[in-house]
C-alpha cells in the first residue's frame, strides 16, 4: 500500500493537502476508539486505524522527502526523523499520565482534538498561507 500512495502523492501538484485526509480519518478513529464497548467493532476500528496510520507516515515521509530536496537533504531528513523518535517516545509517557489521572477514553478523545487541532491548523496555514510551495515556512 505504502509505494502506491506515495507514488500517487508524488504526482498530485498540491501535496500537502492530502495529508489532512488521514488527519482527520485517524482523528475519527480515536473518536470511536474512546467509546467503544465491544470486541469485534474495536477491532474494526483498530484495523482502520492502522491503514490510516500507514497512509499518514507514507505521505509524511513524501512531504519531508520533498522538501529535503529543496533544502539541505541531511537536516531536514534529520529533524524528520527526530520529531518521529521524539513523538514516538513522549507520546507513551504522556498517554500512561493520562491514563492514570483521567482513564483510557480521555487518551482517545484528547489525541482525537490534538488531531483536529493539527489537521485544521495545517489546512489553514496551507491555504491562506503565503508560501504554498514552501514546506518549512
Amino acid at each position: 500500500m505504502p509505494p502506491v500512495i506515495g507514488s500517487f502523492v508524488d504526482k498530485q501538484k498540491q501535496k500537502y493537502y492530502w495529508i489532512l485526509i488521514p488527519i482527520f480519518l485517524g482523528s475519527a478513529a480515536f473518536l470511536m476508539l474512546g467509546s467503544v464497548e465491544s470486541f469485534i467493532p474495536l477491532l474494526i476500528i483498530i484495523m482502520f486505524f492502522q491503514v490510516v496510520t500507514t497512509i499518514f507516515l507514507t505521505i509524511t515521509d513524501t512531504l519531508a522527502g520533498d522538501a529535503a530536496a529543496k533544502t539541505d537533504p541531511v537536516k531536514m531528513m534529520t529533524l524528520h526523523t527526530v520529531a518521529v523518535d521524539l513523538g514516538a517516545a513522549i507520546g507513551p509517557l504522556l498517554s500512561f499520565i493520562i491514563i492514570d489521572l483521567y482513564g483510557i477514553s480521555a487518551v482517545f478523545y484528547l489525541s482525537s482534538m490534538v488531531m483536529l487541532f493539527v489537521g485544521g491548523a495545517w489546512g489553514v496555514f496551507h491555504f491562506f498561507g503565503k508560501k504554498k510551495d514552501n514546506y518549512l515556512a
